[in-house]
């Protein structure tokens, strides 16, 4: 069925990327997707649907869009057309169900943090075996524009160079406005595998 703006079909499906972490006195739960902005009660449903299914409190369930400006509209902002009641369900569940997964899936992990000279403020899980298993990079940049169009492949490009440089790597996720930089407005994708280089040498120094 076409939406308002005539779209009939989707390029690439939503996916949320979750970590949850448990010291047995305190659980909290980061989910990232690939959104523009959320209304705070489709945060609150999620996180509602998290404590019932694992426990963990919805105060301390967070869900953070990495801004994304080509994203669905779901959220309430003056000037825009209003959000889709069923597409913001959907999203409630899908936000909900990574978290969820991921509570089921925890294991012991050691964790170190490490902000970069050059900015990405960094989460580093290492598994039991010393693995990195899962990175996590905060990026509060704008989205990258070309002349043309706006490049909703940012955040991909980054995670795709870190992805590469540890292939066992079982998650990789963005906080913050991390849907582009103010980099040269023709090559996004290249802006991405920078800041990528630099977030994979802070993980690396992580402690």
């Amino acid at each position: 069925m076409p939406t308002e703006d005539g779209f009939t079909d989707v390029a690439d499906e939503l996916h949320a990327r979750a970590i949850v972490f448990d010291d047995t006195y305190l659980q909290v739960a980061v989910v990232s997707a690939d959104l523009f902005l959320l209304d705070p009660d489709l945060i609150q449903a999620a996180a509602e649907r998290v404590h019932a299914a694992v426990g963990i409190a919805a105060e301390r369930v967070f869900v953070v869009p990495t801004q994304n400006l080509g994203a669905p509209l779901a959220a309430t902002v003056p000037g825009l057309p209003k959000r889709d009641g069923a597409y913001c369900e959907y999203l409630a569940e899908m936000l909900a169900s990574a978290a969820i997964y991921a509570a089921r899936a925890r294991r012991p992990a050691a964790v170190g943090w490490r902000r970069s000279e050059a900015g990405p403020l960094v989460c580093r899980v290492d598994d039991e075996s010393g693995r990195t298993a899962a990175l996590l990079a905060e990026l509060p940049v704008l989205p990258a524009r070309t002349g043309r169009a706006l490049s909703a492949d940012y955040p991909g490009a980054l995670a795709r160079f870190i992805e590469r440089q540890q292939a066992e790597l079982d998650a990789v996720g963005l906080l913050g406005a991390a849907a582009g930089a103010a980099a040269p407005v023709d090559e996004p994708q290249a802006a991405g595998e920078r800041l990528g280089a630099l977030a994979w040498a802070a993980a690396q120094e992580a402690t």
